[in-house]
């Protein structure tokens, strides 16, 4: 039992393989929602815990865990919930025998689905505050149950040697009545550490009636679909009983009618969801009066006469098979730190071990490095292991292509300081290293923290744990084959791009400077004290700016800007002559000026600075179609010991910025978030302020939206 109870979160838990099926079905197709998934996922109690356990943890678990299934699978991400899937699909390969000997696993399904469905329906007839939170307590009320199965699965080569062998199976037995296995699934929804009582309403929902009343709403709720649900061997409402039975409606606080609505819409609910799995819910049939969901023994083993070299090879062509579509899952990953991290939690949900360490070789010298990744101490980073001399299991494990373990009696060199420092990080006894190599190619070590019990419990997984550190390397190998492939793709791309600019340059230039040499004519026929002759020379101005905008398309990325001394208030004063008519006045928006007299010069560049303020304008003038007004403000702002700047302010009274345009607003917006427009105005405007060493931020509210963009003195001013 302690034995259990410490390793309850890695004990395994198979999923029904039509729900695990229907989910693996959905998960290939990248058009399905999050909500979808959930769906699935909550027809099972094995499989939202199995994913309830991952989310939870780190990496992915935050300050504060909703209770949501759709929210946590949005955390774990749709390329690792493949992986996870996939992994399940080994795992059940592995289990499933054990499993349909001694767990009735169709009648623990449909008990769960209807404990979950019911206490769904009273949940909201007693106007509980969460509904799902409700549900997903019916649906884990009996983890505990499989958690059971799953731990004598685990430890059934160990376990019967603290009760001597000659026990055999009453031994067993013993260890089967001394676990409590509403305690079990207490203890994993603990682990979770979400705000609930969920796991208060797994412990007590078989607890005496003259109790239960006075526990929370939810605990009630649960204690009362668990027990509405079956007891005494039946498995179907037991409606006709209730004058017989605990008042419910009374530990409610609903009426007897409210009851009896939600027993039959519960039971309708569940059966319509295991008709669409293929499955029939049975809701006449009664079980014998000792019935349990988990039989009362293990059956004896029969021996296996098969020739030993067959089972062999019988073996790896399973493991070959199995390892195969899950490899494959994994090369949707797109980072290098999601696969490290996707692999991890892969290796712990088919292990039961906590999270790996890997370890890759470095380019430049012969030595190990932990790969980034989450989840582990910041201290390991710093840890090397080198592989000349070899000093360490891990060096050994890499250079042998061997499985190396602290626990080895054989010839694998012995723990050095090094094994021991990073044992002591991972919080273990030992370690165990297993080789990571695709086609004779080594791409490093996987190393597993872990105690000699684990250890001597993992040796029949050995096989199989040598295989998944083989499709880790070969994932790697994928990996970079991808890069590589992306790297020439994008090379290809830029130079037909530069080759289309310089192009785009030479036939775009051309007429910009015959416009601009007209202009020049023009202005001398019109003399030097005619009207228009300002306007003439800022358009002069423009088309200048735009064919130096466009040569830079030939300009290097990184190529720094050139930086001028710029006075702010004549270029806002220009522009405003320029553009003020056709932005403003065309709309019936009034311009008010707030332009601080004396203002030194900034340090900039001329043309970013007006494509900044250009883009600025257009958007304020976009959002007030039908008047409005428009303030434009310049101050000077700081003080020498921190840094002088000029501050700019451009404010709007529209109706202000969308929610979810504000998440993402210097990012350039989705093509079919506003046709009328690019949607990059932001994003270039983000950039430029960026590239010229400023700061820009943005406060909007229905009210109005005010831009404020601060620009640091030139170095004339500031020395």
């Amino acid at each position: 039992p302690r034995q259990i109870l410490e390793s309850v979160s890695s004990v395994p838990l198979l999923p029904l393989p039509q729900v695990l099926v229907r989910f693996l079905a959905l998960a290939e197709d990248d058009r399905r929602s999050m909500q979808e998934l959930a769906t699935v996922v909550a027809m099972d109690p094995a499989f939202a815990a199995q994913l309830l356990t991952i989310a939870t943890s780190p990496p992915f678990s935050r300050n504060t865990v909703p209770l949501s299934l759709e929210k946590s699978l949005a955390s774990l991400g749709l390329p690792l919930l493949r992986t996870l899937a996939s992994c399940l699909a080994v795992q059940n390969l592995q289990l499933h025998p054990f499993y349909e000997r001694n767990l009735d696993h169709p009648g623990f399904w449909c008990h769960s689905l209807r404990v979950a469905a019911l206490a769904r329906s009273l949940a909201e007839a007693a106007g509980y505050h969460d509904l799902e939170e409700a549900y997903l307590s019916g649906l884990l009320h009996d983890i505990g149950q499989l958690l059971l199965v799953g731990g004598v699965a685990e430890f059934c080569d160990t376990l019967p040697a603290a009760f001597g062998q000659e026990k055999g199976l009453s031994g067993l037995t013993q260890i089967l009545n001394g676990v409590d296995p509403a305690k079990l699934g207490a203890r994993l929804v603990e682990n979770w550490q979400i705000s609930s009582f969920m796991s208060d309403a797994v412990l007590f929902h078989k607890f005496p009636a003259d109790q239960i009343g006075s526990a929370d709403l939810l605990c009630r709720i649960v204690w009362s679909a668990h027990y509405l649900s079956g007891t005494d061997g039946e498995i179907m409402p037991p409606v006709d009983r209730l004058p017989d039975g605990p008042q419910i409606s009374a530990l409610l606080g609903i009426e007897p009618a409210a009851v009896e609505r939600a027993c039959v819409s519960s039971l309708a609910r569940a059966a319509e969801r295991a008709a669409s799995l293929g499955l029939q819910m049975q809701m006449t049939q009664t079980a014998p009066p000792d019935h349990k969901h988990i039989y009362p023994f293990l059956s004896v083993p029969k021996k296996d006469t098969t020739d030993p070299a067959q089972l062999h090879l019988e073996a790896r062509v399973r493991i070959q098979a199995v390892m195969q579509p899950l490899q494959q899952s994994l090369t949707f990953i797109a980072g290098a730190e999601d696969l490290i991290d996707s692999l991890s939690t892969a290796s712990r949900m088919l292990f039961g071990l906590n999270r790996p360490v890997i370890l890759l070789p470095l380019a430049d010298r012969p030595v190990l490095a932990p790969a980034a990744g989450s989840g582990h101490p910041p201290l390991l980073s710093r840890l090397e292991m080198p592989l000349e001399p070899c000093p360490s299991l891990a060096a050994a494990a890499f250079l042998t292509q061997r499985p190396c373990s602290s626990f080895d009696d054989g010839d694998n060199q012995a723990s050095s300081l090094l094994d021991i420092q990073l044992a002591r990080l991972l919080g273990s006894d030992g370690v165990l290293c297993i080789p990571m190599s695709a086609a004779s190619q080594q791409e490093g070590v996987m190393v597993f923290g872990l105690t000699g019990e684990q250890y001597a419990r993992k040796q029949k997984l050995l096989e199989w744990m040598t295989a998944f550190a083989q499709s880790a390397a070969g994932s790697f190998v994928s990996f970079r084959a991808l890069q590589k492939r992306d790297r020439l793709i994008s090379a290809d791309l830029t130079g037909r791009f530069e080759q289309k600019a310089r192009k785009v340059v030479h036939e775009a230039v051309n007429p910009l400077g015959i416009i601009n040499n007209y202009l020049q004519i023009f202005a001398g026929k019109l003399g030097d004290g005619a009207d228009g002759q300002q306007e003439m020379a800022i358009l002069k101005e423009e088309i200048s700016r735009v064919e130096r905008i466009i040569r830079r398309l030939n300009d290097q990325p990184g190529q720094p800007l050139p930086f001028e001394s710029v006075n702010v208030n004549a270029l806002i004063e220009g522009m405003l002559v320029l553009y003020g008519e056709s932005l403003f006045e065309a709309r019936k928006i009034d311009v008010d000026k707030q332009l601080t007299h004396g203002l030194p010069p900034v340090r900039a560049d001329r043309d970013s600075l007006k494509q900044i303020l250009l883009n600025l304008w257009k958007n304020s003038a976009e959002a007030m179609p039908s008047g409005g007004s428009f303030l434009v403000s310049t101050a000077f702002t700081g003080q020498e010991s921190t840094g002088c700047q000029v501050e700019i302010c451009l404010s709007d009274s529209g109706p202000g910025i969308p929610a979810d345009v504000r998440e993402r607003l210097f990012q350039p917006l989705a093509p079919n978030r506003r046709p009328a427009n690019s949607g990059v105005g932001l994003s270039i405007v983000a950039s430029l302020v960026e590239r010229l060493g400023g700061e820009i931020s943005c406060n909007s509210t229905p009210q109005g939206t005010t831009f404020t963009i601060c620009i640091a003195l030139s170095q004339k001013e500031t020395a």
